[in-house]
This record gives structure tokens, sequence and C-alpha cells, in this order.
């Protein structure tokens, strides 16, 4: 009980949980994971309080059921034509573009930072209709040239705390559409080497929205990762959210949220690390 939250709840779990207790009548309720206890959250809502039972609708299936149209931009021939002379100055090499899903889909896409999500930009925007990126926070996309060119012709939606995440992810998936897939960096804080663990964030959308979703494998080589001078994306084959929904019968739907982040995970280990061929 004098444990912090973050110890056992993830942050999705924790607007689920303010949303519930605000519905209780505990009023406007934000948990900071790091430093609220359960003891001192009990406290503070206070002792009478009592939470409706669970609806056979999930509090995120209710968020992201019916996601409002969004405005789009209309640049897809300069989108298409910055992503081109991206390519050629990143030197991107590309692998498995041709078999995109037909429809609405996702991609979730390793080496987090901003040289990954310009090296996926242009790597797959000639394939597509638009791209939306979903980042923790505005400067996560970088300021370098490339990157600002992949702010200016991606769509971006910023997650911003816990009062801004159902938003966000609303946002997010009213964005989504025919050739017009989700970007996602399930692993959070870039990593040196190994793929680390995936938030089950991805899997919630996955899930909540019936989406496969794409293994995107990013290897950079050249002067750091920041700076990369040629870069290699692969694709693999997408992991179909459907195929998890049976193990709901047994799991909670955070656990199968984590089930199908593990999954992706794997597939883009199996992708293997191959660096860009070097060029004169």
């Amino acid at each position: 009980a004098d444990a912090p939250l973050d110890t056992v709840i993830d942050s999705l779990m924790a607007v689920e949980l303010a949303a519930s207790l605000q519905e209780a009548g505990a009023g406007p309720v934000t948990i900071d994971r790091e430093r609220t206890t359960l003891r001192r959250l009990l406290d503070e809502v206070g002792p009478g309080l009592t939470l409706a039972e669970s609806e056979a609708e999930g509090y995120w299936s209710s968020v992201l059921r019916r996601p409002g149209s969004v405005a789009r931009s209309g640049r897809s021939a300069l989108g298409t034509a910055a992503s081109r002379a991206l390519r050629a100055a990143l030197r991107v090499e590309v692998d498995g573009a041709g078999d995109l899903p037909e429809g609405p889909f996702l991609l979730a896409a390793s080496r987090p930072g901003p040289a990954a999500a310009a090296a996926v930009f242009a790597a797959l925007r000639p394939e597509l209709d638009g791209l939306c990126l979903l980042v923790e926070r505005q400067d996560a996309i970088g300021g370098r040239w490339e990157s600002r060119l992949c702010r200016w012709f991606a769509e971006l939606v910023t997650l911003s705390g816990q009062d801004g995440l159902p938003r966000a992810l609303e946002e997010a998936a009213g964005r989504i559409g025919r050739r017009r897939p989700l970007l996602l960096f399930p692993e959070g804080a870039p990593r040196p080497s190994a793929v680390g663990a995936y938030r089950p964030g991805i899997g919630l959308l996955a899930l909540e929205l019936d989406l496969p979703v794409v293994p995107v494998r990013v290897d950079l080589a050249g002067a750091g990762s920041d700076s990369p001078r040629r870069a290699r994306v692969r694709l693999g084959a997408a992991v179909e959210a459907g195929s998890f929904r049976s193990l709901l019968e047994r799991l909670t739907p955070y656990e199968v949220y984590r089930e199908i982040a593990e999954s992706l995970r794997r597939s883009i280990v199996d992708l293997g690390s191959e660096p860009p061929a070097a060029t004169g």
C-alpha cells in the first residue's frame, strides 16, 4: 500500500483508474505514479467512494469506439517529393514495402528517435497517401533538417500527460485510413543495441481498433545514430490483432495488450540486425 503506483500499474491503467474515480464522484483526479501510493490515493478520494462495476465495454474501447474525423494535410505530392529527397540524402534501403496491408494499419518501428522516424518516413511515404506519427513530446522528433521535413509533411500527434492521453489516442485513431497508417515507436527511450521491452499502448490501439500492425526494423550507420549517413528499413509480416482476441476469455485486456506488444518485439528481433550497405 505504501509502494509507488508505478510499481503496480502502467500509464494506461492510471488513466482508466482516474476516470473511474472521477465517475464515482471523486472529482478531478491526477495520478502521479512515481509519487502517489495506494494508501495516499485512498486517503485523497475518501473511504466512502464506491467504484461502479465494470461495463461490458471497457474504458479504452469506449474512448476509441468512434474516433472523430480530423482535418488532414493536403500536401500529398509535396510529401512524396520530400520523402524521395530524404531517401536519397540518407541513402535509405527498403525491404518489404510492397507487402503493406491494403486497408488501415499501424506501424511499429524500432530505434526510437528523430533519425529513425525520418528514415521510416523516407522509406514508406511514396507508398502511402499520408502518414501520422504518434510521439510522447513535441520535441521528440528533433530539430535537424531531415526531422523538420518529417515534421512538416507527416501528421504529428503528441501524448501530453495523463489528461491528454485519451484525447491524443482518439485523435491519432481518427487520422488512420486506407494508405494512411499510424507510426509508433513502442520501445520508448532509445537503446544502443538490443531491442528493449515494448510498451502496451501499441497493443491497445491494435486490439481496440482491430488493426494489423506491421513491424519495422530500422538500422542506421554512419556518423552516429543522431545524424546517420545511411539507413536500412525492413518490414515484416503484419501481426493481426484479431488473432489475440480469444485471449480475452482468460486474460485481462491489459495482459492482451502486452501480449501483442511482445509479439511485435519478437517479430522485429527476428528481422535481425543488418546494417545498410557501405557506399563510396
